[in-house]
């Protein structure tokens, strides 16, 4: 559309019907029928036809002059439905009219009148009211200009509820018309107005001119929901109708020859006249051969795009801002399944589209832009798809973009019906080949499912590995789940070489000049001549051996089942010392990183497998690759990463320097011609086999105790692999360090052991068991105790947390409540002295002492201190009380408070009733009955609960914890008190008869390094062996740890 000036309203209604009414006579309906049959002949256009098509067109349309709308003819309407416009609400939109100028007022009343005449409009006492506003036609051939007159819906449009009515697909539309050879295009005469208004309906659309106010009686145009209801309208004559395709106002017919056309026309002009619709002639076109339609030019030799489109793109600018390539993309966009490779020559254009992007018109955005407009001027005629012939789907990938091209046979040539592609993105631009290859396959499959599904087709590919797609023997998950997205269509799988598959090629990349793989310089020209000479050179007896050799060597976990897969694998293998799989192996560890090459074997002149932990071996002959070999070390490496290329253990049989600088310079020459952000590293060193096991562990006592300053495992390891080879050598460096006392003296335990948590015993009635600890509260010290049962909170503002103050307040809380059975606290000296515990034990009390930095144990008075701490902050927000009425008031809060898992409050558990409320003196009698009948249930249930919930509690906890057996013997044991640069352990004794707790009122653990599970290539001696250093006994400890205790 032409551009706009800002302050115009978007032109959204297009033409008022130009109908000219005549003053003449009513006449009758035969002789205006007679009127228009003999008009026919002029207003049909047959400069196209021939002498038979012309008579047989005119002859039909004699037969139903009832459908022909002439040019001062009223028009009728259909009575198939009403437009109704719903809104959000009922208030009236009102816009104040716009002003035009001068000249257009006499064409405007000329308009109105128009439309009053053919009953279109009337006139209104609407509260609505929408502006016109006046835009000019172009002139016609006698140089008059005419005007157009539309109205502004736009604020009626925004409150409208939108109708959903969902257009046809259009590739859908030219997937019907097959080779068809003769088209023709209906146009309705004005077709929104043949449409009537719903009655409610009718004063939204009213409009003002200086000299009225009008509302529609038939659907104007301009309003949101018009489209859809024409469409709804048309779609419900004609959908059932074959041969008859509809798309807005366009209704095409085709037919595969001239006596099946006028068959489907007369069908058509039988449902127009049914429905009391009516066609504009002239407009109309009949028997065409080549056929606009939404933008492209249709005919028996398939589509193409419209030139005058072409034109447009042809005159483009080129871009220089966001819009205007949004606006490019958009147009040639429209005809991207013309254009081959379409998404990858846009990149450069959809690149500049990204946020905070700035756009650089350097020589790829320049070339881009260039070679759309090209492509699209010399765009190939796209074949109209055939449902008879099966299809073929070629599909191919590049770096950075996808394509595929559907095709059919057509006279023994393959003629394509689409093209599709698109680019990657920043997650796919990182798979391997294979990986974009199966991805394009599964992505053009979803795309051209309408045409595919339910059908069988072939895929054609230059990806060789691709051909035994359905065969892959251990494909990663993404690859599974293509696999499945792929078992829904019916398809085979044709390998078409580089070279001869030019049409999926130019999708992705451009046609290779030289062959992709060239064989490597300087070489013998003749590979058989180089494998022959490295037959007599000696090769690993056992292939079982090799692969255990090579995965100790350089680090590669083997799984769980590689025993029973070697032993299978040699079952399997014992007539040929090694299988050869065609075309499913490859050389890339891709977890790893890693490009593995073997010693060859003479059987072997390609490829072999080796079916352990995902990992394929690629055995080479001394000189030469083969093809398949550089294939597949090309097709699963990933962009932007570095590979390091191992050959078989530098051990016995091992290859030497030369030979590995050949081969890795080969692969470099290989690699960089394919993929330019791909770098490889050398893994050669020669190192020296070690055989002594002796000299074995002076290596890594030097090692460990002198140049690494006792570093770990994994540092040693590292070191000492790339000089020297034994085996089991990981085994060995991790059962020497995991003895040395030194590091089990000094070093931190990263990741400790977390022992199990065991239920405590529950109490079965309050005043049990209490917990008590100190809470620190705005520089004033609490003492706290809580019942276990009834989770009834008692505090106590002390001085200071000493012996003196606790024993007064356990004093004040048993002049007031029962003696509870247990007294559960911490290890603060406050309360374990002998003061407080002598207390205790006059009063019968038990007293329990939990783990030292074990805070766990005290789980329930810990939390009920949090919640303490908000209530009294509130308290204090409310009104500023001393620390004691603040305590006081808090705790009232907090026991009359309902218990989240006990659904009743600590004092109505304790005490049997509920708090106090309005008129509870009249029932008290009651209650106290009522609390001596049920308190046994009450308890029972309440232990219950309590019991249920830390049971739950306690099997959630454990899922991350493990439970561990002390071993008896010499163990290392840990001074919490230790500062950063003493030891953190101690060496001491531990038998089973003796509980570890403390040593000279110090808390000791047991070291987690000698409780660890046993991992693999890992031998873990629990008790120490070194006799160097002193040993303290522990001495039998006769507190009560709480059971909460899991050092």
């Amino acid at each position: 559309p032409e551009p706009m000036d800002i302050d115009e309203p978007q032109e959204i209604c297009t033409d008022i019907p130009d109908i000219v009414m005549t003053n003449c006579p009513e006449m009758s309906d035969d002789v205006l029928l007679n009127e228009i049959k003999n008009e026919i002949p002029n207003l049909i256009r047959t400069n196209h036809m021939n002498t038979e098509e012309k008579g047989k067109i005119i002859k039909l349309l004699k037969e139903y002059p009832h459908i022909i709308k002439r040019e001062n003819d009223r028009l009728s309407c259909t009575n198939i439905l009403k437009h109704e416009i719903r809104t959000t609400d009922e208030n009236p939109v009102y816009t104040r009219n716009y002003r035009y100028p001068e000249v257009y007022r006499k064409d405007i009343r000329i308009e109105i009148d128009k439309l009053l005449e053919n009953k279109i409009i009337q006139h209104s006492n609407s509260p609505y009211n929408s502006p016109i506003w006046v835009v000019p036609k172009k002139a016609d051939a006698s140089g008059k200009r005419k005007i157009r007159m539309v109205i502004d819906y736009r604020k009626l449009n925004n409150k409208t509820i939108e109708d959903k009515f969902p257009l046809p697909n259009i590739e859908d539309l030219f997937g019907k018309i097959g080779r068809a050879t003769y088209f023709s295009a209906i146009d309705l005469a004005s077709g929104f107005h043949q449409i009537e208004m719903d009655p409610a309906s009718i004063p939204k659309t009213a409009f003002s001119t200086e000299d009225g106010h009008y509302e529609f009686l038939r659907m104007p145009f301009g309003l949101k929901n018009a489209p859809p209801t024409f469409s709804r309208a048309i779609c419900s004559i004609f959908s059932r109708i074959p041969n008859v395709l509809t798309y807005m106002d366009d209704i095409i017919i085709f037919s595969d020859s001239l006596e099946e056309h006028i068959k489907h026309l007369k069908t058509v002009f039988d449902k127009l006249k049914q429905h009391n619709l009516k066609i504009q002639l002239d407009k109309t076109e009949f028997f065409k051969r080549e056929l606009l339609f939404l933008g492209h030019i249709i005919s028996d030799k398939g589509i193409q795009p419209n030139p005058a489109k072409l034109e447009a793109i042809a005159k483009f600018p080129i871009p220089k801002t966001q819009k205007q390539i949004k606006q490019f993309l958009g147009l040639t966009g429209y005809y991207r399944k013309m254009i081959k490779n379409y998404a990858k020559i846009a990149r450069p254009l959809t690149l500049a589209l990204r946020k905070d992007r700035t756009i650089v018109i350097d020589n790829d955005y320049k070339k881009a832009f260039e070679t759309l407009k090209t492509l699209l001027q010399n765009s190939p005629i796209l074949q109209l798809p055939d449902f008879e012939k099966p299809f073929v789907l070629t599909t191919d990938a590049s770096n950075y973009a996808i394509g595929a091209v559907l095709s059919q046979n057509f006279n023994g040539k393959d003629l394509p019906i689409s093209f599709a592609s698109r680019t990657l993105n920043k997650q796919e631009e990182n798979y391997s080949t294979i990986e974009k290859e199966l991805l394009a396959i599964v992505w053009a499959c979803k795309h051209f499912r309408p045409y595919i599904y339910g059908r069988k087709f072939t895929i054609q590919t230059d990806h060789k590995p691709l051909q035994w797609l359905h065969n892959l023997k251990e494909p990663n998950s993404k690859l599974i789940r293509w696999k499945l997205q792929l078992a829904d269509f019916n398809f085979d799988i044709k390998y078409v070489q580089g070279k001869t598959n030019f049409v999926a090629d130019a999708l992705s990349r451009n046609p290779p000049e030289e062959q992709d793989l060239n064989a490597l310089e300087n070489l013998s020209p003749n590979p058989h001549d180089a494998i022959e000479q490295f037959l007599s050179a000696p090769s690993p007896e056992n292939d079982s051996e090799a692969v255990e050799e090579l995965a100790r060597t350089f680090n590669i976990p083997l799984d769980d089942d590689t025993e029973s897969l070697q032993t299978q694998h040699s079952q399997e293998s014992s007539n040929d010392q090694i299988k050869i799989i065609d075309d499913k192996s490859r050389c890339v560890n891709v977890e790893k990183h890693q490009i593995i090459i073997t010693r060859g074997n003479p059987d072997s002149k390609t490829l072999v497998e080796k079916p352990f932990n995902k990992i394929r071996y690629n055995w080479y002959t001394r000189y030469p690759f083969s093809n398949d070999i550089k294939e597949n070390c090309i097709e699963y490496l990933q962009p932007n990463c570095t590979y390091g290329v191992l050959c078989s253990p530098l051990i016995e049989n091992a290859i030497d320097e030369q030979i590995y600088d050949q081969i890795f310079n080969h692969l470099s020459k290989i690699i960089k011609e394919t993929f330019h952000t791909v770098k490889l590293k050398r893994y050669y060193t020669k190192r020296l086999d070690v055989t002594d096991s002796s000299e074995q562990e002076e290596i890594i006592q030097n090692y460990h105790i002198g140049k690494t300053a006792h570093r770990g495992i994994h540092e040693v390891y590292r070191t000492l692999t790339k000089r020297y080879y034994w085996p089991k050598m990981l085994e060995q460096i991790t059962k020497t360090i995991n003895n040395c006392s030194l590091c089990k003296e000094v070093k931190y335990e990263r990741r400790p052991i977390r022992q199990v948590y065991e239920i405590t015993p529950t109490p079965s009635r309050p005043f049990e068991k209490l917990q008590g600890d100190i809470l620190h509260y705005n520089g004033k010290q609490i003492f706290t105790m809580i019942d276990c049962f009834s989770k009834k909170l008692y505090g106590y503002v002390i001085k200071t947390a000493s012996a003196n103050e606790i024993t007064n307040s356990l004093e004040n809380y048993l002049s007031t409540f029962p003696c509870p059975k247990i007294i559960q606290f911490d290890n603060g000296t406050e309360f374990k002295n002998g003061l407080v515990e002598n207390f205790l034990k006059y009063n019968n009390i038990d007293t329990h002492f939990t783990t030292p930095n074990h805070s766990d144990s005290n789980g329930l008075i810990n939390r009920a201190h949090s919640t303490l701490i908000e209530i009294m902050n509130i308290v204090n927000r409310q009104k500023d009380c001393p620390i004691n009425k603040t305590l006081k008031l808090a705790l009232i809060a907090y026991n009359n408070s309902i218990c989240s898992n006990l659904t009743m409050t600590p004092n109505e558990i304790t005490f049997g009733i509920q708090p106090n409320t309005y008129a509870e003196d009249l029932i008290l009698e009651q209650k106290v009955k009522e609390y001596h009948d049920d308190r046994e249930l009450i308890s029972r249930v309440i232990k219950e609960t309590i019991e249920k919930e830390k049971e739950n509690r306690t099997n959630k906890l454990n899922k991350t914890r493990e439970n561990i057996e002390i071993p008896e013997g010499e163990i290392y044991i840990r001074d919490k008190q230790y500062g950063k640069a003493k030891p953190k352990y101690k060496r001491g004794n531990y038998s089973k008869e003796t509980k570890l707790a403390t040593v000279h009122r110090k808390s000791f653990k047991i070291h987690p390094n000698l409780l660890k599970r046993p991992r693999k290539h890992t031998n873990v001696t629990l008790p120490v062996t070194d006799d160097s250093g002193d040993s303290h006994d522990l001495p039998p400890d006769n507190s009560k740890p709480s059971q909460h205790d899991t050092s």
